[in-house]
């Protein structure tokens, strides 16, 4: 939002400038949260923007299992240099939060709004997205993301929760007003606790058709007090509520249009949710990825709702007054030919118990997660071809690959596929070779170079957008050599160099505080990692001054 109303952008277009203002420090991370994952657009959009020599951002990316599976099928998939992993709701709702946590060093950019990552996501649709490096909503968005990892309400893996812990590691955690997700009860429930009501607010909102009728009138009821105006793309009758119906063919010659907006002249879709509350001197909009639903707005996590996210923004009068102009471009209080829209309850639902799959290259070994405290799954390289057995113990179990099986032949962390036999169809399942795993049978030392790069940034992906970068740190370029130089020495040798240029990552932070929260955690969540030795050896180390 700005003083003329809504903008558009393109949603690589702050990724790529804090990118450039903060990508040469590290360690750089990027969290995305999405329901659904296109890996053609991920490609295309989302990757080239992370994966630049010298400002090349870890990248781990979560999404809602069926939908995941789903697209699998229709699209197919595309081998990509980052991690995805799948997330699942058993009480019957979906995994929906759409957000962007982007991490340099002490710098942190949030992206949260509507925007799945895929081709009408980054581009063809009628989206809202918002940015912001406000500390109280990079507190929140880090509180929230480490909520989805403890919470027992969501399946997804164990390696998850150490990514997430190295990702937001030295940043403040904590609840916001501001910053809603649906982990905290219903949005209903939400909005009343923190906005006063008074018989002159008015409530428009922004949402697709996602529901039936009945659905709708469900979700708006505890908002029946107020007028509403209700921005959609099919037309309704529900008392109480006024409905504008999606026009992207309508004549926009009159709107104040610019250069910039000419790219979205095309967007044929709606996909937006929002929620602006008015009253005569103040207007609270809040934007997110909730739509206006039971699952996503009244029904608990526990109870079938799904996993959403609104983040709240105060608006002065007159942009509030300028957003709705530009809003009333694009919807049109007229009936229109009723559009295919998906209802709630037809959501894709995951298939197979496997819930993550992970592959150490070099031992050929084969990790799986399981929503199956006993028994046995099986997997095959091909739909249709002979499958594996793999017993599943507490929930794991693992197998060391045959043979004739193919592996990637790169060891950077990465993802492919394997298909597990469901009865008598074969679902495809994403196996990643994991930035850090909580399966790992990695040496000590190996494990130790973990530690480095995440201190030093130091992660370079082999992708084609891969060129020299002139603005690569020095420090990074010592690194190397350091590591180099002791390549082929004893491992007491490796540990002492290692050990070394921990310390002296720790002692150049300039900032005090950024500084202690390193140390706090290099001892309590990387080093507890290492096999015992080492761990023993290097925290007697790194006690020395």
């Amino acid at each position: 939002m700005s003083a003329r109303g809504l903008r558009w952008r393109k949603w690589g277009e702050p990724v790529e400038d804090f990118v450039r203002r903060h990508g040469t420090e590290g360690p750089r991370w990027a969290v995305l949260l999405t329901y659904d994952c296109a890996a053609t657009a991920v490609a295309r959009e989302v990757l080239p923007l992370l994966h630049k020599r010298g400002r090349a951002f870890k990248t781990l990316i979560l999404a809602d299992a069926g939908r995941m599976q789903q697209q699998l099928v229709d699209d197919g998939f595309t081998p990509l240099e980052c991690n995805i992993y799948n997330v699942r709701i058993p009480d019957g709702g979906v995994f929906h939060p759409k957000l962007l946590f982007l991490r340099a060093g002490r710098r942190c950019l949030i992206g949260f709004g509507s925007a799945n990552l895929t081709n009408g996501g980054l581009g063809q649709n009628f989206e809202l997205w918002g940015t912001t490096e406000d500390e109280e909503i990079v507190s929140a968005a880090t509180a929230f993301l480490r909520q989805i990892c403890a919470d027992r309400r969501l399946l997804m893996s164990a390696s998850v929760s150490h990514m997430v812990a190295e990702a937001t590691a030295g940043f403040e955690a904590s609840l916001s007003p501001r910053f809603w997700s649906s982990l905290m009860g219903t949005f209903h429930e939400y909005s009343d606790r923190h906005r006063a009501r008074s018989s002159g607010t008015r409530l428009t909102i922004i949402s697709p058709a996602y529901a039936s009728e009945k659905g709708m009138r469900d979700a708006l009821r505890p908002w029946s007090g107020m007028p509403i105006q209700v921005k959609t793309d099919n037309s309704q009758r529900i008392s109480g509520a006024s409905f504008h119906v999606f026009d992207p063919y309508a004549d926009r010659r009159d709107a104040s249009a610019t250069e910039d907006d000419s790219d979205q002249a095309g967007a044929t879709r709606l996909h937006a949710k929002a929620y602006l509350f008015e009253e005569r001197s103040r207007a609270s909009l809040w934007l997110g990825s909730a739509n206006l639903t039971m699952n996503a707005l009244r029904r608990p996590v526990s109870g079938g709702g799904n996993i959403e996210i609104l983040v709240q923004t105060d608006l002065p009068p007159q942009e509030a007054r300028r957003m709705h102009e530009d809003l009333d471009t694009w919807f049109k209080d007229r009936k229109l030919q009723k559009v295919e829209t998906i209802d709630e309850d037809d959501m894709p639902r995951p298939i197979g118990k496997i819930v993550a799959a992970e592959l150490e290259q070099k031992q050929r070994r084969l990790h799986i997660e399981a929503d199956l405290r006993h028994g046995e799954v099986f997997v095959s390289q091909q739909p249709n071809a002979a499958a594996i057995e793999i017993r599943i113990k507490n929930g794991v179990g693992s197998v060391r690959l045959p043979s004739n099986w193919q592996v990637p032949a790169t060891d950077a962390p990465s993802c492919w596929l394997v298909f597990e036999r469901v009865d008598r169809k074969f679902v495809a399942v994403l196996v990643n070779l994991p930035f850090m795993s909580a399966h790992s049978t990695r040496s000590g030392d190996g494990q130790l170079d973990d530690v480095l790069d995440e201190l030093w940034g130091n992660y370079h992906p082999r992708g084609e957008d891969c060129a020299e970068d002139e603005n690569e740190s020095v420090a990074q370029q010592e690194l190397d050599n350091r590591l180099d130089e002791v390549r082929h020495q004893g491992e007491l040798d490796r540990l002492a160099v290692k050990v070394a240029l921990i310390k002296k990552r720790l002692r150049s932070e300039a900032h005090a505080e950024y500084r202690e929260h390193l140390r706090e955690h290099v001892m309590k969540q990387l080093l507890p990692r290492l096999q015992p030795h080492v761990r023993d050896v290097v925290s007697r180390w790194l006690g020395e001054p």
